[in-house]
C-alpha cells in the first residue's frame, strides 16, 4: 500500500485539521453541552483529570458477575477450542481481569481495534464467554482483551484485527438486547464502541479527560460552557497555535497525530458529523497508516515523514 495524505484523506477528514468550529448546534450537540455542563457543575471538589475520568466511567463501588470463579468457566470452556491456540491472563489488576489468546506461528502485525460493550443488565460474564469463543472459534490470529470487576460503562473492551471487529459485531448484534450504549465520549457502531489504545497516554477516555479538565480551568460558570469552544482549544493546542502557558499548550501540543485523529474522529462520530464506515479511520488495522500517525507530532512532521517514506 503506498501511503499519502491524499490516501489517509480518504478515511479520515481530520488529518491536515488546524482549526476547528461547530456552526450548526443540533440535537446532539446540545445534548452533550448539557452532559459538560452537569460535569462542571459536579466536579468542583477535582483535583486533577483523573477525578473527571472516574466520573466519566461511572465507575461504581460494586462488583459485577465477573469473578475467580467466572474466570475458571472460561478457562474450562475456551481452553481448549482450538489447537495451538494459548491463553495468557493477568488477574492482578482491582478493577480489570486482562486476558489475551495468542496464535501459535507467525502473526501479521496489525494496529488492533479497540471495542468497548456494556450490558443492560450489569452482568457480563456469559456475553463476555461468549464473545471469546466467537473469537477463537472463527478469528484467524490471536487477540487481547479486558473485563471489569466493577460496575462501570466500559464492561467489557477487546483488541482485535478487522476481520475479528466483523465477528464480534455479528455476535453483538445478535445479542441486542442484552447492550446498551456506553461511555458518551467514545464513538458507537451500532450498539458497540470503537476506538483504540494512544500512545501517548495509554487510555481514550483519559485524553479526553485531560481536555474537558483543561477546559473547566479556562471558565468560571457553568453557563460558560461551550464544547465548541473545548474541541477549539484542542485543535489549537495541538497545533501550537496558543501561548505556550495555555494548559492546551501544555497537554497537547508534543501529542501524537494518532491521538489527535482518534479524538476529532470521535467527535464527528458522536456528533452524527460522520459513521463509523468500514473504510473509516477508526475501523482501520495497517500498521503502515497508524505507525505514521503515532510517530507525528505535527502536520509538519507528518509531511516530513512522508516524504522520506516516499524516497
Amino acid at each position: 500500500m503506498t501511503v499519502g495524505r491524499e490516501c489517509i484523506y480518504k478515511y479520515s477528514p481530520n488529518i491536515g485539521l488546524n482549526d476547528f468550529r461547530i456552526l450548526h448546534h443540533d440535537e446532539r450537540y446540545l445534548l452533550l453541552n448539557e452532559y459538560i455542563k452537569e460535569l462542571h457543575s459536579t466536579s468542583k471538589n477535582a483535583k486533577s483529570y483523573r477525578d473527571i475520568y472516574i466520573i466519566m466511567q461511572n465507575l461504581e463501588d460494586k462488583n459485577t458477575d465477573w469473578n475467580y470463579h467466572a474466570y475458571n468457566e472460561l478457562i474450562k470452556k475456551c481452553s481448549r477450542l482450538r489447537e495451538g491456540w494459548t491463553i495468557d491472563s493477568d488477574l492482578q489488576s482491582e478493577y480489570w481481569d486482562q486476558i489475551k489468546i495468542r496464535k501459535s506461528g507467525p502473526v501479521k502485525p496489525a494496529s488492533k481495534i479497540k471495542v468497548y460493550v456494556k450490558t443492560r443488565s450489569g452482568e457480563i460474564k456469559d456475553l463476555y464467554i461468549g464473545a471469546i469463543k466467537e473469537l477463537i472459534s472463527k478469528g484467524d490470529s490471536g487477540f487481547e482483551s479486558k473485563i471489569s470487576k466493577k460496575q462501570r460503562d466500559d464492561m467489557a473492551c477487546f483488541y482485535v484485527r478487522k476481520n475479528e471487529f466483523y465477528i464480534l459485531e455479528k455476535y453483538f448484534r445478535n445479542h441486542a438486547e442484552e447492550l446498551i450504549l456506553g461511555n458518551r465520549f467514545v464513538a458507537n457502531r451500532g450498539l458497540i464502541g470503537v476506538s483504540r489504545d494512544l500512545v501517548d497516554i495509554d487510555s481514550h477516555n483519559a485524553q479526553q479527560a485531560k481536555i474537558i479538565w483543561d477546559y473547566f480551568g479556562m471558565i468560571d460558570e457553568t453557563r460558560e460552557v461551550d464544547i465548541g469552544d473545548m474541541y477549539r482549544m484542542f485543535v489549537l493546542g495541538w497545533n501550537a497555535n496558543l501561548p505556550s502557558n495555555n494548559p492546551f499548550y501544555k497537554d497537547f501540543a508534543k501529542c501524537t497525530a494518532q491521538s489527535f485523529v482518534i479524538l476529532m474522529d470521535t467527535l464527528d462520530v458522536i456528533l452524527g458529523r460522520a459513521e463509523i464506515l468500514d473504510e473509516s479511520l477508526l475501523l482501520n488495522d495497517e500498521v503502515e497508516i497508524w505507525g505514521l500517525l503515532e510517530s507525528s507530532r505535527s502536520w509538519e512532521d507528518f509531511d516530513k515523514q512522508l516524504a522520506e517514506m516516499k524516497k
